[in-house]
């Protein structure tokens, strides 16, 4: 799926999150701002959100400051 293997956990956050960003759009849904999307997303692009769901959710996970 993803070669992922050399990299940090911070790197493959980063390259997944930039992987995504182009099929990503915010919409209002019932007065909140949420993420959706965008119409013929690939496959590949809800796989790439569920890794960066893992990663986040993983123990010791942090973004540098």
């Amino acid at each position: 799926m993803f070669n992922l293997e050399n990299m940090n956990e911070y790197e493959q956050y980063s390259y997944l999150i930039k992987m995504c960003d182009p099929y990503i759009s915010y919409e209002v849904i019932n007065g909140e701002l949420k993420k959706v999307f965008k119409d013929e997303t690939p496959d590949i692009i809800y796989e790439a959100q569920e890794k960066i769901k893992s990663l986040i959710s993983s123990p010791g996970f942090e973004l540098p400051r």
